[in-house]
């Protein structure tokens, strides 16, 4: 009887431990960070992000003021694929991008709330794909622009060059059929539509590519709120811009001006 008693000891106290190793097991990631350091990326009134590139073993950390980031100014530290605010030229203040227009049209008021209108950019900073060089993004690009793309079937869309845009190469793009000629037989002509769709490239290849898609019928269904969207790259990262169509030949403002304050984010980081 006293064996069996101990038997029965013995179960209890192995089984008292799995659950209290069970519990602890459960507790554990949490107790591991110190409380003074488990909400450091979201400390104060700035929030420290890290933008982490498997492709290309590159970590950018900055360290951004919440405002630019809205009303979602809580859980946005830390590691992420992608950060997203808007601002305005040339302050770059974490303001609107679309503000609204201020008094009737022609009037002082109104004039001067439309120039911040203009002004307006939203900005995209993500993680870049598989690495490739300046210079390549530069010939690839050139490459697709100024040959025939082919699509589904005999479809292809053709780039037509037009004049150049502030040092941007400018293409207008037409969506195009084969259709059978009336005059020989044999012979086949193409009828092509305009898309509405304007394509940009920098001319620049020793600076990193900037190219620009602009749709301009969706810019002028919205009253030219936007239409175009601008693919380059910070620190080997993607960057992302959304500007007004009537801006085109600013492109150059918008650019420095994102890259200038994103500098700024880095440098609060490297000091943080």
């Amino acid at each position: 009887m006293k064996q069996q008693r101990w038997i029965i000891v013995i179960a209890f106290v192995l089984i008292g431990g799995a659950i209290v190793v069970s519990r602890m097991q459960r507790v554990a990631p949490e107790s591991r960070t110190p409380r003074s350091t488990q909400n450091s990326s979201d400390a104060g009134d700035h929030v420290v992000v890290s933008i982490a590139n498997p492709a290309n073993k590159e970590r950018l950390r900055l360290k951004i003021p919440k405002q630019y980031f809205g009303q979602a100014k809580n859980g946005i530290g830390g590691e992420r694929e992608s950060i997203r605010f808007e601002t305005r030229l040339p302050t770059m203040e974490p303001l609107s991008a679309s503000p609204k227009l201020a008094g009737s049209p022609g009037s002082a008021e109104y004039m001067s709330s439309l120039e911040e209108f203009k002004n307006g950019v939203y900005v995209t900073l993500q993680k870049s794909g598989p690495t490739v060089s300046d210079s390549q993004v530069h010939k690839n690009v050139r490459d697709q622009l100024q040959n025939r793309e082919r699509r589904a079937g005999s479809a292809s869309r053709k780039y037509e060059r037009h004049p150049d845009v502030a040092g941007l190469e400018k293409y207008r793009v037409y969506a195009c059929v084969p259709v059978k000629a009336q005059a020989r037989v044999g012979d086949e002509a193409e009828q092509c539509v305009d898309t509405m769709i304007e394509e940009y490239v920098s001319q620049d290849t020793q600076r990193p590519a900037f190219r620009v898609h602009c749709n301009l019928s969706a810019a002028k269904l919205a009253g030219d709120l936007m239409g175009c969207q601008a693919f380059t790259r910070y620190r080997r990262q993607d960057l992302h811009l959304v500007f007004r169509y009537s801006e085109i030949a600013r492109w150059q403002a918008f650019n420095e001006s994102v890259q200038g304050l994103l500098d700024k984010f880095v440098s609060a980081a490297e000091e943080h």
